[in-house]
């Protein structure tokens, strides 16, 4: 049924191309009057994906086939209608009327949701961090790593264009995954200890305009070490636990211990060894 909602609310011309409005905390100021953007539609087709193994798991043909059909409309309007094959990454959001035209420089969330939903492979992920790269200033943290503006767009209204830990953390998953460790750890490397180190509160993973009742940032940090760095991705349902770290090309050594796994990685040269214990079987 959400599915449904949000097609019928934010697809109604059925382009495969969603609206965003108020699902990221960015978006209490930026409005696109019907235009699709990147991160609604890699929302849109995750929603898609899960309803998908949903319908699978419980022998749902008539289930499989409607969300097979839509994730083949998503994919198709998200390469038609937003990514920019001549710049190499997807534009912030196409036009509802008048000249449609696509909007060539996206923030953030239209670079990692869409990377983080599998919309885009290793290669075209690679191609939409780099623009990152070159199209959003970066700062370099006063303790090492990096921290990335959201945007360039101007007026600067709160909280459009600001330097957010949540978004640098999910900055560096869509890094991580993409194969790419040590910029995945430049940009963790940049984000926790602002806060967490240095901050008022030790252990804040959050901004200092944020407060320390509002510290919304727990979760990308989590899933940026967890998932990311060390490649912890269990998947219970269908019993498949994915194990795929991405550790920096210098370091020599990790663990990690959870309710759920330990990993414990070690580097001897040109031998590696990784340990992996699993809670559950």
């Amino acid at each position: 049924m959400h599915c449904e909602y949000i097609k019928d609310c934010f697809d109604p011309a059925s382009l495969g191309i969603y609206e965003s409005y108020a699902n990221t905390w960015p978006t209490d100021d930026q409005w696109y009057n019907g235009g699709g953007t990147s991160e609604e539609t890699a929302y849109a087709y995750k929603a898609e994906m899960t309803a998908l193994q949903l319908a699978q798991r419980a022998g749902d043909q008539a289930g499989v086939r409607l969300h097979t059909a839509n994730l083949a409309r998503i994919r198709q309007g998200f390469f038609n209608l937003l990514w920019n094959s001549r710049l190499g990454y997807p534009g912030a959001y196409r036009e509802q009327s008048g000249l449609k035209r696509l909007h060539e420089s996206p923030w953030l969330y239209g670079i990692f949701c869409p990377i983080d939903a599998g919309l885009l492979d290793t290669e075209k992920a690679a191609q939409a961090l780099q623009f990152s790269e070159w199209g959003l200033e970066r700062v370099k943290m006063p303790y090492g790593g990096e921290q990335c503006w959201a945007s360039q767009w101007v007026p600067s209204v709160w909280s459009v264009r600001e330097m957010w830990p949540g978004d640098n953390y999910q900055l560096a998953l869509a890094y991580f995954q993409t194969g790419l460790s040590d910029d995945g750890w430049k940009f963790l490397r940049g984000t926790f200890p602002q806060e967490m180190l240095y901050g008022n509160v030790p252990g804040d993973t959050g901004h200092p305009a944020g407060g320390t009742d509002f510290n919304d940032c727990n979760s990308m940090f989590a899933r940026a070490v967890v998932e990311g760095m060390f490649g912890y991705r269990p998947d219970y349902p269908d019993g498949v636990v994915t194990i795929a770290p991405q550790f920096p090309s210098d370091w020599n050594h990790a663990a990690i211990q959870t309710p759920d796994m330990s990993i414990k990685y070690q580097r001897d040269g040109t031998i590696t060894h990784c340990q992996v214990t699993l809670a559950h079987a």
